[in-house]
């Protein structure tokens, strides 16, 4: 009797472990868009936070100075997406509950702000536009 294996039986564990490297490596680039789509929500939770944030803790300014300035700029970040940088704009929009306008001063002493950050899903196929709404109250000089 010989010992060994056959060349059918070598071509066939040859052909198991090549499906096996290539279902663990198909699991990387949805990995990696999954992180970079993570990473995205993340930067516009943060983004609306200091939004709301900066509304929070500035009610002596006027109102146009903080909501025209700065605060409501978007915001854009260049990050690596299997290989190739993909720019990201996350740009916020900011809306009252009492209706008032975004330069109007508040009529009580407290109003609900929500800020709404909006930016493009850069790691899908269609481009699909995503959104984060946050709301807070914002307090005025008592």
């Amino acid at each position: 009797m010989r010992r060994g294996f056959t060349i059918i039986e070598c071509v066939i564990a040859a052909f198991v472990l090549i499906c096996g490297f290539m279902a663990v490596a198909s699991v990387f680039p949805q990995a990696n868009r999954q992180a970079v789509m993570t990473r995205d929500h993340q930067a516009a939770v943060a983004l609306a936070r200091s939004v709301l944030d900066a509304l929070a803790g500035n009610y002596l300014e006027p109102p146009s100075s903080i909501y025209h300035g700065a605060l409501l700029q978007p915001y854009t970040v260049t990050e690596m997406v299997e290989g190739v940088p993909v720019t990201t704009t996350f740009t916020p929009h900011l809306a009252f509950a009492s209706g008032r306008l975004v330069n109007q001063p508040a009529q009580s002493s407290t109003d609900l702000a929500s800020v709404t950050v909006t930016w493009v899903d850069a790691t899908s196929k269609t481009r699909t536009p995503k959104f984060v709404t946050m709301e807070g109250g914002v307090g005025v000089e008592p």
